[in-house]
Formats: structure tokens, sequence, C-alpha cells
């Protein structure tokens, strides 16, 4: 056996190394987008929660070889938007809450003090 690499070999190396850096860009913008969007609003979370339902229904239909690996990679990018909403959620529920509690409390004419009974626990 030769040492000697062939140069059509070591140009298709470069080729892929090429379009491996390009892939892995890509695959990082598209995450960095999805979690603004997500972050935007609770609309922007569900609409991106349906489109991502959406793609895994339409990739359970492929029979490709790697169609179980991006189902994967779907299923789990929706689970760490999902995830990340339900911190958002249980907070504005908390804070939600508290604002209600407290105009209750001043529409009743309560004379009691209300600073610090509302302790939110999403950020306990």
């Amino acid at each position: 056996m030769s040492d000697e690499r062939h140069p059509a070999a070591e140009a298709l190396q470069r080729q892929l190394r090429a379009v491996d850096i390009d892939l892995k860009c890509a695959l990082a913008f598209n995450r960095v987008l999805l979690k603004g969007l997500a972050a935007t609003s609770a609309q922007a979370r569900h609409a991106l929660d349906v489109a991502l339902n959406e793609e895994l229904r339409t990739i359970a239909f492929d029979n490709a070889d790697g169609a179980a690996a991006v189902q994967k990679m779907v299923e789990e990018a929706r689970t760490e938007l999902g995830a990340e909403s339900s911190f958002r959620n249980a907070l504005a529920h908390d804070l939600e809450q508290a604002i209600l509690d407290c105009a209750a409390a001043l529409a009743d004419d309560e004379d009691q003090s209300i600073h610090g009974a509302y302790p939110l626990r999403s950020c306990a």
C-alpha cells in the first residue's frame, strides 16, 4: 500500500470539511433563531410548537435512513422550547395572581400589608 494520497481524494476531503462547517453554522443560527422567536411571546412559542409538530408528522412518513435521527433532533428542540416556556408561563401566572389578589384587597378596602406576602414560586 502506498502512503500517497490521491489529489482528488484530498480535494473531496476539503470540500466535505467546508460543507460540515457550513452545516454546523446553519444549525447554530437556526437554534438561535428558534430560541429568540420563542422568547418573544407565548403566541410565537405556540406557533413554533405547532410548526415543529407538523414537521414531526412529515418526518414520520419519511423512510430515509436518517429520518429517525432527524425526528429525534426535532423532538428534542420542541421539548427544549417547551421547557423554556413553562418557566415563563409559571412566572406570568404568579405575577398575574399576585396582581389580582392585590387588586381584590384594594377593592375590599382591606388595611393589611401585602408587601412580601406574594413570593413568586417560579423564582424560588
